[in-house]
């Protein structure tokens, strides 16, 4: 296990947002939130993180538009969008923004019964320095 070098606030924000809308606005009975984070290696000294939330939509919820991130960033509000009436679509918007801030590439979309959020960064990988000990 390697240790990365990210904004963890950012990540946090992006992140919880990210469950958060999945837990408001999927499916009420089932939602089959799915979490992961994962890391892969594409050089010695950097690795691309994927930050992955899944979950089922409400029956019946008007379907996510292909082009969502970029209406959102936009118009500046998610709330359009919405399934509840209670939301202001924030969540939503902060998600992107702290996936904007970490220089992530991130998508937003439903296909068939399955929403996802996705977000990969490139992070520095934090390489223990190694200890030399020399006798005189």
């Amino acid at each position: 296990d390697d240790d990365i070098m990210t904004d963890p606030v950012l990540c946090d924000v992006m992140l919880e947002n990210m469950l958060d809308n999945a837990r408001k606005h999927g499916h009420p009975e089932d939602p089959s939130i799915k979490c992961s984070i994962t890391a892969d290696a594409t050089t010695g000294k950097q690795c691309i993180v994927t930050f992955q939330v899944t979950n089922r939509p409400k029956a019946g919820a008007k379907r996510i538009p292909a082009d969502i991130v970029s209406r959102v960033v936009r118009l500046g509000s998610a709330r359009e969008f919405s399934t509840s009436a209670l939301s202001d679509g924030l969540g939503l918007k902060h998600s992107f923004l702290a996936a904007g801030a970490l220089e992530a590439k991130y998508r937003f979309w439903q296909d068939q019964d399955l929403v996802t959020f996705q977000a990969k960064l490139t992070a520095d990988l934090v390489i223990p320095e190694t200890t030399v000990v020399t006798h005189t």
